[in-house]
């Protein structure tokens, strides 16, 4: 909960402050300072406007109490805040990647929270969902994050096939490529003979009057020549 009210967050290592969104702020009532000239940057490499900042909230999180100041922006994709590393570091909190899960001290004991199942700490990690970018895109990121010394690694994903399988798709290969071949003739039978003709093309005289031959002259006795190219 934030300032009394339910409030939907996403926990996220790579952000250095934490975020509120404008229409949660609205159906709280929370009175802001608005700010001009101040962007974020997003993990795709673009930016969006910081609209302004909250005065100090309360935050409860499980049981623990604390609190925290968030910049304002227009949307956090179905979020209502956004706990960076700002908020993590002021609370000693220590993230769970695998097991979703957030440990933070109290005068009890350790606090573990949980993601709720609908609303997963981490989206992407039980998403099905595949972002493409295109390689420009790409690397703009790269360049980008590369000024705060942050890791990269390319890899790609192969669909494992059992030898029976693959020794089955060679054998339907020929038959493939026939059935392609007989489609592009039939596309093509204007240009494309039934039989293709011998020898060189016959010798065609050109509009300058020069003559246009397809062979090429050897010298005599001239054998192969046997080195490697």
């Amino acid at each position: 909960m934030i300032a009394g009210a339910p409030a939907r967050a996403l926990v996220d290592t790579g952000a250095n402050t934490s975020f509120m969104s404008e229409d949660f702020i609205k159906s709280v009532g929370i009175a802001c300072n608005t700010r001009k000239s101040q962007s974020a940057s997003l993990a795709d490499g673009s930016s969006v406007r910081i609209t302004g900042a909250t005065p100090t909230l309360t935050v409860k999180l499980s049981s623990v109490l604390s609190k925290h100041k968030f910049q304002v922006l227009t949307a956090l994709d179905g979020m209502d805040v956004v706990l960076g590393m700002d908020y993590l570091s002021a609370n000693d909190a220590t993230v769970h990647p695998r097991k979703l899960t957030v440990s933070l001290p109290s005068p009890k004991g350790t606090i573990v929270v949980k993601a709720a199942p609908q609303q997963p700490m981490f989206p992407d990690m039980s998403s099905t969902h595949v972002d493409v970018v295109s390689g420009a895109k790409l690397a703009r990121i790269i360049r980008h994050e590369t000024k705060h010394e942050c890791d990269f690694f390319l890899g790609y994903v192969k669909q494992a096939v059992s030898h029976s399988s693959e020794a089955a798709f060679e054998a339907e290969r020929p038959a493939a490529y026939a059935a392609l071949e007989t489609e592009l003739c039939k596309e093509y039978a204007d240009v494309v003979r039934e039989e293709v003709p011998l020898g060189l093309p016959p010798v065609r005289k050109l509009e300058d009057g020069r003559v246009l031959e397809h062979s090429i002259p050897l010298k005599p006795d001239a054998k192969p020549v046997s080195q490697q190219p």
